[in-house]
C-alpha cells in the first residue's frame, strides 16, 4: 500500500456534512454517484539526442564572452523584440575605435534609431559585437585602456 494512501484515507467525508447536503438540495442534486477507482500508471520514456557542437560555433561563444568580434553588420539579425542577435546569441554592438577622452561612448542592445541612422548613412562597418556583461569593453584608443561604456538611452527606452 503506498504511503500517501494513509494520508488521504483520513480526508473529511463531505457527504455527511449538513451544509453540503443542504447545498445539494438547493441545487437539485439528489444523488452523487460514486466515481470508479482509477489506477494510474507512470511510464518513463527516455529520449537520447546526440548534438554535434560546431567547433567554429564554440570559438564564437568564447570570443564573444570575453572579447569583441568585428563582423559584417548584415550578419546581425533583429529578433521580434528588436534586440540585436548574432547566430542566435543576444549581443551588444559598439564602436571599437574611440577617442575616450573626448566623448562618453555607448553601446547598442537593439535596433534603435541611432543604429538605423548609421545603417542608412553606411557607417555600420565600424561596429563590433560582444556578449561582455560587465560594460567594460575593449576599445582602440590612444591610451589603449579598456573603458566603461553605457547603453544608449534610446535602446533602454525601446526595450524597457
Amino acid at each position: 500500500m503506498p504511503i500517501f494512501s494513509k494520508k488521504f484515507s483520513k480526508l473529511i467525508d463531505f457527504s455527511k456534512c449538513i451544509q453540503f447536503q443542504e447545498l445539494h438540495e438547493k441545487m437539485g442534486i439528489i444523488e452523487i454517484s460514486t466515481l470508479p477507482k482509477i489506477k494510474f500508471e507512470k511510464e518513463v520514456v527516455w529520449k537520447l539526442e546526440k548534438t554535434e557542437i560546431d567547433p567554429q560555433d564554440a570559438r564564437i561563444d568564447i570570443e564573444l564572452k570575453d572579447n569583441s568580434v568585428e563582423i559584417d553588420f548584415e550578419d546581425i539579425s533583429i529578433d521580434n523584440q528588436e534586440l540585436l542577435s548574432f547566430k542566435g546569441r543576444k549581443v551588444a554592438a559598439y564602436i571599437r575605435d574611440q577617442n575616450v577622452k573626448k566623448f562618453r561612448y555607448k553601446y547598442h542592445l537593439c535596433n534603435c534609431l541611432t543604429l538605423q541612422d548609421m545603417k542608412a548613412g553606411g557607417r555600420l562597418q565600424k561596429y563590433f559585437i560582444t556578449k561582455i556583461m560587465s560594460g567594460v569593453f575593449p576599445v582602440n584608443d590612444i591610451s589603449r585602456y579598456m573603458t566603461l561604456l553605457f547603453p544608449f538611452s534610446i535602446c533602454i527606452l525601446k526595450i524597457g
